[in-house]
This record gives structure tokens, C-alpha cells and sequence, in this order.
């Protein structure tokens, strides 16, 4: 709110408080013509699972923190998070279609294949490959493969 609309807006403000079901309400509906009870009870459930869903969204989405301070850039900042969820899960069917592709995909009998179970450069479990590739398969065809450390 800037200089210009607090000056224009009202000194008070007039409001009516009702107790429905244990909470308290307070409205600027101040006729019961214009607001009943049951008809504020009801909007207030209903804007109140509003704001749930929207929490919802906001957390699958990955949207708890806005960075912008002004309403129009906070929805454009929304549509913007909306937009990549989208494409985020665009490539997500994209990806499952092309590991079905790739399991349906029959691997031949390579029969004489042999490769060492180890690895050269990975700081994990495996064995490591300390010598020539082709020494090592040679050596699996004599002895078999080694067996595993602990």
C-alpha cells in the first residue's frame, strides 16, 4: 500500500464478530441480511480448504518460498513453477517410454564374451583392475573368476 491509497483509506473500520462452532469470526459484513451465520460458517470452510489445497500444491510443487514481494509477481513466479512442474513431467513419461523401449530390446548370445568383475578407477567394494584388460580376461578363462574381498 503506498502513500497515496493509506491516505484514501477509511480512519476505522466497522465489524461485526459472531462464535460459530467454537471459532471466532469477525466480518465486515455488518448486516445479518447481507451475511448470515450459516452462510459465513459455510464460506469459511470452504476458503479454508481452499488455502489447504493450495498448501498442498505449493509443497508438491516445490513452491513453499516466494521470492517476489508484489501479488502480480508472486502469481507469475506460480505460473512460472507450474510451467517447469509440467516439463518436469513431460520428461518423466518421456523416460519411462524409453526404458520400456530399451527393456524390450533382446540382447543376443554373446557366447566367448568374458570381462573382469573390477573396476579401474571407482573407490568402492570392487576389485580393483591393476593390470591390462586382456591379461585379466585371460586369466578368467584359466582360473575362473576371483573370489570376492570382504
Amino acid at each position: 500500500m503506498d502513500v497515496k491509497d493509506y491516505e484514501r483509506s477509511p480512519k476505522t473500520i466497522k465489524i461485526r464478530e459472531l462464535k460459530v462452532g467454537g471459532k471466532l469470526l469477525i466480518t465486515t459484513f455488518l448486516s445479518k441480511k447481507e451475511m448470515t451465520k450459516k452462510q459465513l460458517k459455510d464460506f469459511y470452510k470452504c476458503r479454508w480448504h481452499i488455502e489447504l489445497d493450495i498448501r498442498n500444491i505449493k509443497t508438491t510443487m516445490g513452491m513453499t518460498v516466494f521470492r517476489c514481494k508484489s501479488p502480480e509477481m508472486v502469481v507469475k513466479e506460480m505460473w512460472l513453477i507450474v510451467n517447469q512442474y509440467q516439463i518436469e513431467i513431460n520428461d518423466r513419461v518421456m523416460i519411462k517410454k524409453l526404458l520400456l523401449l530399451m527393456s524390450l530390446k533382446i540382447v543376443g548370445n554373446r557366447s566367448g564374451r568374458v570381462e573382469p568383475r573390477a573396476v579401474k578407477k571407482r573407490h568402492n567394494n570392487m576389485l580393483r583392475l591393476m593390470k591390462p584388460r586382456d591379461l585379466a580376461r585371460e586369466e578368467i578363462r584359466k582360473n575362473g573368476h576371483p573370489k570376492k574381498l570382504k
